[in-house]
């Protein structure tokens, strides 16, 4: 009984041994490598593949971080890291050393491969890298001359001395290696100091001539560089001749009225276009009517003065209408009434000479504008004009000088309805001066009529008007003002010129708005 016993105990003790496991074996490889800024990965391994958990000792690489038995990620950082590996399961850990290597991409060159110079004027280039570059050289900028290359930055400068075409080699090194790229350089001749460009201009044609109704006048003029490889900088248009200052009869210095934009080129000339405002405001960089001078200037780079060339040519007078307003019911029109108000310009008005007619049933009326040093001229008949209708008037503005004109025509309409005399407003104090003003006009309505009787006798009447704004008129001061007094003219009672005063007058910009009430 004893020996049997002492044969279980035997078979126990083996049958324990039998069943311990061992440490895990890492096999992966001890040595690995990756590439800045490039996506990394390594796995940890076990000879049985026993390992239940993993580990790290030591610094990873920045951007790199372990998940279960992965390593991964994207370096940010080169260098050399020792990192200790660990896989653990119950019978304890096995460890192994890895050696990671990170190392620089090579620094592939992304600069442009293409660049101009000129002979004695400075120049400068930078080499530029995808990754991150320790040093640069450069072959061949000595066969240029002026030029050096900082082998830190990799910037290449200074004031080449030949002219020519030129190839350079570049090359950038890091510690992974280096990269090269072919640097064509275009060296031009040095520019003479203070070249000019010539200048054709292309339109408007010298000696043409305009119409006084159009808002815009074509300007083109071709560039030539006073040399190869000179640059345009800056073209623009001067009006040389503009009228002289208003009220002053001082000369206005040129006015520009604005640049022009290359259109086209074929490598050695160079064509610039733009358009010109037509208006009545110098001031706004607008042309006028009239014989007029035109400038175009061209500044070329490193240029001390602009090439310059200029073209004559002529614009019919400019016609503004100020009254009537277009479609505008009238009254019968009285001798001395002013049936028409235009403004005009052109640059000298010594040579301006203005017609109006007004034509309609049975009717053909025409009258002479009196010499104006403003551009404003009214048209007043001497005949009634008070046949129920549709008239229509029209202007004339001639430029003697030039025998150029412009007409416009207008519509009103006469009816019986609409009798009342007309008032014009006249400038605000004696001796008034505006570049712009017209006066304004009304219409004085009757709106009840009774008899004053005297001692049972009749002695006259007790007459109610009413005014209406026909036309606003321009140039009144102050512009904001409200409340203010302007003397009247040209109002007919009872077959006889009379004078009043316009009172609560309401301006906005410059011109009647409102009118509420009248002294006779």
């Amino acid at each position: 009984m004893k020996k049997l016993f002492r044969y279980f105990l035997t078979f126990v003790i083996f049958g324990s041994g039998y069943a311990l496991a061992q440490a895990p074996v890492i096999n992966s490889a001890p040595t690995a490598s990756a590439t800045l800024g490039v996506p990394f990965s390594y796995e940890i391994t076990t000879v049985g593949d026993d390992a239940l958990v993993y580990g790290v000792a030591g610094s990873l690489p920045e951007g790199v971080t372990r998940s279960g038995a992965i390593l991964s990620g994207t370096p940010k950082v080169s260098g050399n890291f020792t990192i200790t590996l660990s896989a653990t399961n119950a019978s304890g850990s096995g460890t192994l050393e890895l050696l990671l290597a990170v190392t620089n991409p090579l620094p592939n060159i992304t600069s442009d491969v293409s660049a101009q110079a000129q002979v004695g004027s400075s120049f400068s280039y930078q080499i530029t890298t995808e990754y991150a570059s320790t040093s640069y050289s450069a072959v061949g900028i000595a066969q240029i001359g002026g030029l050096t290359l900082d082998a830190t930055t990799g910037i290449i400068s200074g004031e080449p001395i030949n002219d020519g075409n030129f190839d350079v080699l570049l090359i950038a090194n890091n510690s992974a290696g280096q990269s090269t790229a072919l640097l064509n350089i275009v060296v031009f001749p040095a520019q003479a100091s203070g070249g000019e460009p010539t200048i054709e201009i292309l339109s408007p044609t010298g000696g043409s001539s305009f119409e006084g109704n159009i808002n815009q006048i074509f300007v083109s003029a071709v560039i030539t560089p006073s040399a190869v490889g000179e640059v345009i900088e800056n073209v623009y248009v001067q009006w040389l001749n503009p009228p002289d200052l208003p009220n002053s009869g001082l000369p206005r210095p040129p006015i520009t009225l604005g640049a022009l934009s290359l259109a086209s080129s074929d490598g050695s000339t160079f064509t610039y276009e733009g358009n010109v405002n037509i208006g009545f405001n110098p001031d706004d960089r607008e042309l006028g009517g009239g014989l007029i001078e035109l400038g175009v200037f061209a500044y070329q780079s490193n240029a001390t003065t602009a090439g310059s060339i200029s073209v004559d040519f002529n614009i019919a007078p400019i016609i503004e209408y100020l009254f009537p307003q277009e479609n505008i019911p009238l009254g019968p029109i009285k001798p001395g009434d002013v049936f028409a108000s235009i403004r005009v310009n052109t640059n000298d008005l010594s040579f301006v000479t203005t017609n109006a007619r007004i034509v309609g049933t049975s009717l053909i009326y025409s009258a002479t504008g009196a010499p104006s040093l403003n551009g404003i001229y009214n048209f007043s008949s001497n005949t009634s004009i008070d046949f129920p209708g549709i008239y229509e008037i029209e202007v004339t503005a001639t430029d003697t000088r030039n025998n150029l004109d412009t007409s416009l025509v207008r519509s009103i309409l006469i009816s019986e309805d609409l009798s009342g005399p007309v008032a014009v407003l006249n400038s605000p104090t004696p001796g008034f001066v505006n570049e712009v003003f017209s006066p304004a006009t009304i219409r004085i309505v009757e709106t009840n009529r009774s008899i004053i009787r005297s001692n049972g006798a009749f002695a006259g009447y007790d007459v109610d008007y009413d005014t209406e704004l026909i036309t606003s008129g321009q140039g009144y001061f102050p512009r904001d003002a409200n409340d203010i007094s302007l003397v009247g003219s040209g109002v007919e009672f009872s077959g006889s010129q009379r004078s009043l005063r316009v009172t609560d007058l309401g301006t906005t910009n410059g011109r009647i708005s409102s009118v509420q009430t009248i002294t006779i």
